[in-house]
């Protein structure tokens, strides 16, 4: 019990670290999330021109 104290308090006693590892963190986050919306756009950007595709064929025939 009192390690893991000591432990904490010497992570929390380091400011600059723990702002680091958020900066850190955060721009990881930040990235991910990136890709993930133009991954998503991406696919819903297929699905609709498959769509409209779908549709002009119908009118077509």
């Amino acid at each position: 019990m009192d390690a893991t104290l000591l432990f904490w308090h010497k992570r929390t006693s380091n400011r600059n670290a723990n702002v680091h590892f958020s900066e850190y963190c955060l721009k990881h986050n930040v990235m991910i999330l990136l890709f993930y919306l133009n991954f998503r756009s991406a696919l819903t950007l297929k699905f609709r021109i498959r769509t409209i595709g779908n549709v002009s064929q119908r009118a077509w025939f």
